[in-house]
């Protein structure tokens, strides 16, 4: 058997990417899918979690082997959220990403654009003149060739199976710093909407 016919037999990096984080990646777009792009509130609430992940994820967001993932947007997200008159939001406490595999984080974020795609088409459809003045961010998320070149890139990736483990369980650690990001910025809406 050629080598060709050997790797068809295995699964690839993307399929246990796409089959192992979908429970991780299901629970961020169920939160995401809550913020209402076409009011001020939802969008800056969307606004919000972007930039706190954005903000931790500059750190590791690195290229990996001439895979070169797209800067972190945050001043498109803060001159956004200024629009709306909303405050830098800020963490109570980092979470911490050290030892993370860039791979893992790159197919996160390049995945993001996909359904930006989605979130653009959305935000687009709001009546609200702030809210169409605040779309930087989502312009920027709407812009798919990252993903594209994720895809072209991929297969080139020569690793073992001890790296790929540690690419997937970067790419669920990713997921899981977008689910806390969402939960504390509704948390802090929850809050504030008590507030007298």
């Amino acid at each position: 058997m050629s080598g060709g016919q050997e790797m068809t037999d295995e699964i690839t990096l993307r399929q246990r990417l796409r089959l192992e984080t979908a429970a991780d990646h299901a629970r961020v777009d169920e939160l995401f899918s809550q913020f209402d792009l076409t009011g001020p509130v939802g969008l800056g609430e969307f606004l919000s979690v972007s930039y706190l992940a954005y903000d931790c994820l500059g750190e590791v967001l690195q290229p990996y082997d001439g895979m070169v993932p797209p800067a972190p947007p945050l001043e498109d997200i803060l001159a956004d959220l200024s629009g709306l008159g909303r405050p830098r939001p800020d963490w109570p406490q980092r979470p911490s990403l050290s030892g993370i595999h860039p791979l893992g984080v790159i197919y996160v974020i390049a995945g993001s654009h996909l359904g930006g795609t989605i979130l653009h088409q959305r935000w687009r459809a709001s009546d609200d003149e702030r809210v169409k003045g605040a779309g930087r961010f989502l312009t920027f998320l709407s812009d798919r060739a990252c993903w594209s070149q994720f895809l072209r890139f991929l297969p080139s990736v020569d690793i073992g199976q001890m790296e790929r483990n540690h690419v997937v369980e970067s790419a669920k650690a990713c997921f899981s710093l977008y689910e806390t990001a969402c939960r504390y910025v509704m948390k802090e809406t929850a809050h504030g909407a008590k507030r007298p």
